[in-house]
């Protein structure tokens, strides 16, 4: 019999693990997915009740070049969300064009991107939805980006079926003036209410505290620290 080298062993390893990997799927399941939504600087600045908004002031031509940069030297592909008026800016089309062009996945951040959109009508967030599409569609159709969708079929809902349906006024509660005033997302409303429960603090006065540190979308685990120091304020 003849005695097997390192060689022969390594060869042999070698044939084995490229026997077992032809068997898996190609395809792994990620760990997790990753997404970045793309809130431009005037939609910060209507949140917090600046007038300047109205001009829409822009930072993603100084933003998405930095993201892509990093993302590429992750080697990672994730989704987008675009808010929809930026979309309608012609002076952003470069912008989305490179995150398009790098292969990340486009998503809908609704047109107006308001923290009080849970305020409105179900037309009304339908409507929403269906513009941003429509300008997201369109600015990709205008520069040669296939996208499987019909913008006129997309044009044609909004008109003839959500149109039809939106004439009710958003309802400006007490919920939607306090998140104004604070500054706050949406999103803060009900993790304020629950931490305010639990720790016997005013929903109101956490969401002003949070406003105050200037948090934005994402940083809701900050409302439980806010909420245990006022309650110790109040001890």
């Amino acid at each position: 019999m003849n005695r097997l080298t390192h060689t022969d062993l390594d060869a042999e390893f070698s044939s084995i693990r490229e026997r077992v990997a032809a068997k898996r799927s190609p395809r792994v399941k990620p760990i997790a997915s990753l997404s970045l939504d793309l809130d431009n600087e005037w939609a910060y600045l209507k949140t917090r009740g600046d007038a300047s908004w109205e001009t829409f002031p822009s930072y993603l031509d100084l933003v998405v070049p930095r993201f892509l940069t990093l993302l590429e030297r992750l080697g990672q592909r994730i989704t987008v969300f675009i808010v929809g008026q930026d979309a309608a800016l012609e002076r952003n089309a470069a912008a989305l064009r490179a995150i398009a062009a790098a292969g990340h996945e486009i998503g809908n951040h609704s047109f107006h991107h308001e923290p009080w959109l849970h305020t409105y009508s179900r037309a009304k967030i339908e409507d929403e939805i269906s513009r941003s599409t429509e300008a997201i569609v369109a600015v990709f159709n205008k520069l040669g980006w296939e996208t499987g969708i019909d913008l006129y079929g997309v044009m044609d809902v909004a008109e003839d079926i959500i149109g039809s349906e939106i004439g009710i006024t958003p309802i400006v509660n007490r919920s939607a003036l306090v998140l104004g005033y604070a500054g706050v997302y949406s999103s803060f409303l009900r993790h304020a209410e629950n931490a305010a429960k639990r720790f016997g603090v005013p929903a109101a006065k956490i969401l002003e505290a949070v406003g105050e540190r200037k948090a934005v979308g994402g940083q809701e685990d900050l409302i439980i620290e806010v909420a245990i120091e006022l309650a110790n304020e109040q001890t």
